[in-house]
């Protein structure tokens, strides 16, 4: 078993062993309590006696170390939520994000239908039920930029997670529902500090007649009496704004619901733009790391349409978006590919990579999300290439980086953010990358000095002398 597995009991005591996928947040678990209350509830449903929970149980969202004993005590006094019996169909999953409900309903023979925004969600999906011996072609796969009408097959029971974005609820809502009759089963899970303080009301409006349960372990599940079953085109049309960034005229975005920073630009991605070089590099090949819904490249390529610029997002709907913006506004990308990082680009191959990375695994801050993007980053990089990167100051990415490239400099920063530009790409042992990892996640606390240079009547930041970062460069694999 890896530090990134897990083993957990299903409710009829048996065991299975579940990966966080990327194999980051040793010490977090790939499941939350809300997940184990569904399977609590779905415990007839699954063929298993009522009643079961995991020795060890499940924290927030995966998001902080093991409960106490104390919340263990409280999982095996809780009493037994109420039971769901499906009728005949497939249940339908929303929102699994390392597979654990998939890989239950899967060993009870249920052929469950698997939908989700993340490819990455999809892979763990996939390794997990490899893991515990199930074909993964007993489950159907369907992203949330596919039409709801790909799934042909009557559905007995949905399960979905909350999301954090309430616009991302809404449209999860309006797609699924649409493949639902009045028998369907809805379950809804979520965490208690997660939740808006509308969700009842919004799953009311939008879908039907809610009860709750009690609270358990901090979780909570809402069951839904499904009375809407029509297409609602304003829970999954996009959102456009306009973005004026000194071009001829604003260029105006779209994104579908729940896209990263979908109604305006990000205050960190505003920084990288503004950080970078204001001569671009003609005929370059530019990747974009986590692309969202287009906007660095496409608003790179309008600067200068000789580029050859690539997008990578693991978001299906932040992908599709970035296909239409820059289907709207004319303009050609060599590449737009669904995946997690940059492996699938040939060593060597990119002048710039650009890139805003996520920096939290669910809603904790993980230096290891972003970190793990660095390495492969720097080998697809050419000789004199770059990588432009923007980073919250409570995780400061420059010991990572440092690790990495010959040289990384402090390009731009606000209130919340720093940009660097990293150049001389060198690999080091991957203990040193660890431990650089480890050190730089530590440091979670924004400098008390930090200053908005993008504001009105702020500095601009310097790019022609950018701040050097690393005045010790460190060991060149393993030399000193």
């Amino acid at each position: 078993m890896t530090p990134t597995s897990r083993e957990i009991a299903l409710p009829g005591g048996q065991t299975v062993r579940i990966e966080r996928v990327p194999q980051t947040g040793a010490g977090l678990l790939p499941w939350s309590a809300a997940d184990e209350y569904v399977l609590r509830t779905l415990a007839g449903y699954l063929g298993e006696v009522p009643g079961g929970a995991s020795d060890e149980p499940a924290d927030e969202l995966a998001d902080e170390p093991a409960a106490s004993a104390a919340e263990t005590a409280e999982v095996r006094t809780s009493p037994a939520p109420p039971a769901v019996e499906p009728g005949e169909g497939r249940p339908l999953v929303l929102g699994d994000s390392f597979g654990l409900l998939t890989v239950a309903l899967a060993l009870a023979g249920r052929r469950p239908i698997h939908v989700t925004d993340s490819a990455l969600a999809q892979s763990a999906a996939r390794i997990n039920l490899e893991n515990n011996g199930v074909d993964p072609s007993v489950v159907t796969f369907v992203d949330l930029a596919q039409s709801p009408d790909e799934i042909s097959d009557p559905i007995s029971l949905v399960v979905m997670k909350i999301s954090k974005s309430v616009q991302r609820m809404k449209y999860e809502i309006g797609w699924v529902r649409t493949r639902l009759t009045a028998d369907t089963k809805v379950i809804v899970s979520g965490m208690t500090k997660h939740l808006s303080p509308n969700t009842r009301k919004i799953l009311e409006e939008h879908w039907g007649t809610t009860t709750t349960s009690r609270v358990h372990k901090k979780s909570i599940l809402f069951f839904v009496e499904p009375r809407e079953f029509e297409m609602n085109e304003k829970l999954v049309s996009s959102v456009s704004y306009s973005v004026d960034l000194g071009l001829a005229e604003p260029a105006v975005l779209e994104s579908f619901p729940g896209v990263f920073s979908q109604d305006r630009m990000d205050v960190g991605t505003r920084l990288l733009l503004e950080s970078l070089p204001e001569e671009l590099p003609k005929e370059a090949t530019i990747i974009d790391l986590g692309c969202g819904n287009g906007i660095l490249m496409l608003l790179l390529k309008l600067r200068e349409p000789s580029l050859k610029v690539h997008g990578v997002e693991d978001s299906f709907l932040a992908l599709a978006s970035a296909e239409r913006n820059f289907d709207e506004h004319n303009v050609e990308a060599e590449s737009l590919e669904i995946a997690d990082g940059v492996e699938s680009f040939e060593p060597e191959s990119a002048d710039w990579i650009v890139t805003n990375p996520p920096f939290h695994a669910a809603t904790a801050l993980n230096m290891e999300e972003a970190a793990r993007h660095f390495r492969p980053a720097a080998k697809v990089l050419r000789p004199g290439g770059k990588l432009f990167v923007v980073g919250t100051h409570g995780v400061d990415y420059s010991p990572v980086l440092r690790s990495i490239f010959a040289t990384v400099r402090s390009i731009g920063k606000n209130k919340r953010f720093r940009a660097f530009q990293c150049d001389g790409s060198r690999f080091v042992r991957r203990d040193g990358f660890e431990r650089a990892a480890q050190a730089s996640a530590a440091q979670t606390t924004p400098p008390s000095n930090a200053t908005d240079t993008t504001s009105p009547g702020g500095a601009k930041p310097n790019t022609a002398n950018p701040e050097p970062v690393n005045e010790n460069p460190g060991s060149v694999d393993g030399q000193s």
